[in-house]
């Protein structure tokens, strides 16, 4: 007589969100977000800089890096004709702990299986968009299956180990953290070089090195991207605008608009 043996499964893919194969042909900064979902960046060609929740990390072709739920990260690409394929997903498993702060090396057979997962993703999320729902289950199932047959045998496998950071990149990332803990109040530049420890004439240089903006433009564009993301959770253009610091909801839409096309409203209703 058979017996049935149940499966154990580590890793399970539960959601998938959306697969980007993008070629920069010119210099690209990303300012950062955080979400609550996981993300892996492969760079297919060329090389690119992330920060993620206090590390920094150069990566080159062939590599891909991890990030976990609500971990704020960076993107910056430096050299023209980069390849990057994004994917982004939900999982569930005890599995899934082993990519966390993980970079890891593929081989040309994952790479391959990466590529393939990646046009899988972007596929079952346009047949989501136009609400074909039998073509959208039918892609995102063979996409999430073929991710978890990447996923299991990287779970052990050691990633290349990261370059020491300079001081200077040290205290970048120190003055990313204070930013982000920072998000809710309206701070100036002497005040946030003063909570960073340091003089507001070398942050601005620390970011003019290491980013594409100065500091005060970069703390502005993670509020506003904070304030997206609370709008996206459903909160309204008011509590967005008190959450991030700023108590003037006409000053915080005039900003708004002069940073990303939209006002609050218009995003909030994009979204919604």
């Amino acid at each position: 007589m058979y017996e049935i043996k149940a499966l154990h499964r580590p890793i399970e893919i539960t959601g998938i969100y959306t697969g980007l194969d993008d070629l920069h042909r010119e210099r690209f900064y990303f300012p950062g977000e955080f979400h609550d979902f996981w993300e892996a960046v492969l760079v297919r060609s060329g090389e690119m800089t992330a920060t993620a929740d206090g590390r920094l990390r150069l990566l080159k072709s062939g590599q891909v890096l991890f990030h976990k739920p609500m971990e704020f990260h960076t993107v910056r690409v430096d050299r023209v004709g980069t390849r990057l394929q994004i994917i982004s997903f939900t999982a569930r498993g005890e599995g899934m702990k082993a990519f966390e702060d993980r970079c890891v090396d593929l081989t040309d057979a994952e790479l391959a299986l990466f590529g393939q997962i990646t046009a899988g993703f972007a596929s079952a999320d346009a047949h989501w968009r136009a609400g074909r729902m039998e073509d959208f289950e039918k892609e995102s199932a063979y996409a999430a299956v073929l991710l978890e047959s990447l996923l299991l045998p990287l779970s052990d496998r050691s990633g290349p180990r990261s370059k020491p950071l300079s001081p200077s990149e040290r205290q970048y990332l120190d003055a990313l953290r204070v930013m982000r803990e920072n998000l809710d109040r309206m701070l100036s530049l002497d005040e946030l070089a003063s909570l960073c420890s340091m003089s507001a004439s070398r942050l601005k240089k620390l970011f003019h090195g290491l980013s594409d903006v100065g500091a005060a433009k970069f703390f502005l564009r993670m509020k506003l991207r904070r304030a997206m993301e609370l709008i996206d959770g459903g909160a309204s253009v008011k509590e967005a605008a008190l959450m991030t610091g700023f108590r003037d909801v006409n000053y915080f839409s005039v900003v708004f608009k002069r940073e990303t096309g939209l006002t609050p409203t218009e995003y909030r209703r994009s979204v919604h």
